[in-house]
């Protein structure tokens, strides 16, 4: 992983936390953060985590420069991505609509993650 990898993923851990005693999801500081939320108000513990999630993805994939980057030198980075939301999904209790079934058909089959990639032949959104 490299620096600018691993510089985001520092900004996300240290930004987006579990508190385990009330087991819900902090947002500390978190002003890219909050852009990704609707209004800029993450309600549930899944927007959060939907938010840092689409963070990843404009910080990564967001502009063809940064795209060029990330591809030539760091090929893992949506293994780096889908580990990291594995992780905080499974940090909360499963109760039946916290699951990740639950979170791909409201977040990830949202809108948002179907923006649009024009510098990209193969992709045209996020999602494919």
């Amino acid at each position: 992983m490299n620096k600018d990898v691993c510089s985001n993923f520092l900004y996300l851990t240290t930004n987006l936390k579990y508190d385990s005693s009330n087991k819900n999801y902090q947002i500390i500081n978190g002003d890219h953060l909050k852009k990704h939320c609707d209004n800029e108000n993450c309600g549930s513990d899944l927007e959060k985590i939907s938010a840092g999630c689409l963070y990843f993805f404009n910080e990564f994939f967001g502009s063809s420069s940064v795209f060029e980057s990330v591809a030539k030198n760091n090929i893992n980075i949506v293994d780096y991505i889908i580990i990291w939301l594995s992780y905080m999904l499974n940090l909360k209790e499963n109760e039946g609509s916290e699951s990740l079934t639950y979170f791909n058909n409201i977040y990830i089959n949202n809108d948002k993650y179907k923006n649009s990639i024009t510098y990209i032949k193969d992709y045209n959104n996020y999602k494919d």
